[in-house]
């Protein structure tokens, strides 16, 4: 996703991998927020220094990386906005009914 040119947010799914390339995206994902080990975890989330979060999670029938960088204020404030909306939408739902 972006947000006046900014990068903020992606999400990769893998399927029908073998395990030997299961292993080798689980471990280079861990390499690249610069985390060692042998046998990596089947579920992970990583909080990086600058407002960067990743989460992996193997599924058994796919394997998914969920990528989002908020170190930029103005992807913040239009984030905010949109939350802001859906909150007040649904509180006027709840209202209605």
């Amino acid at each position: 996703m972006w947000v006046n040119d900014i990068f903020f947010m992606n999400e990769y799914v893998f399927k029908r991998l073998k395990d030997e390339d299961i292993l080798s995206i689980n471990k280079k994902t861990l390499e690249l927020a610069g985390i060692k080990t042998e046998k990596p975890p089947k579920e992970y989330y990583i909080n990086g220094p600058n407002k960067e979060m990743l989460f992996y999670r193997d599924t058994a029938f796919s394997q998914i990386i969920s990528y989002a960088s908020f170190n930029n204020t103005e992807v913040g404030s239009r984030l905010e906005k949109v939350i802001n909306e859906i909150t007040k939408f649904r509180e006027k739902l709840s209202e209605e009914e």
